[in-house]
């Protein structure tokens, strides 16, 4: 990461690849840095190379939402 610019760097590239993930049809979910003992032993990582962020791509599973209620039973504007 050196002077701290990796991770403003890694920002940028986590933005382009979530976007481009969306615009392929997947959806994402940052998580910054987990367990990366178990993500380096899982992807074959070495040692000498930093983790920065754990980056889920899928798909957006249908919503199970009840029925909204009438704005008018909820609230009241004065």
């Amino acid at each position: 990461m050196g002077d701290g610019w990796g991770a403003y760097d890694n920002g940028l590239s986590n933005c382009y690849l979530i976007l481009k993930a969306r615009v392929m049809g997947f959806d994402t979910l940052i998580m910054g840095m987990r367990d990366a003992d178990s993500l380096r032993s899982l992807f074959n990582i070495p040692g000498n190379e930093t983790i920065m962020a754990g980056i889920s791509l899928g798909y957006r599973a249908e919503p199970n939402s009840p029925e909204r209620r009438p704005l008018d039973d909820i609230v009241k504007f004065y």
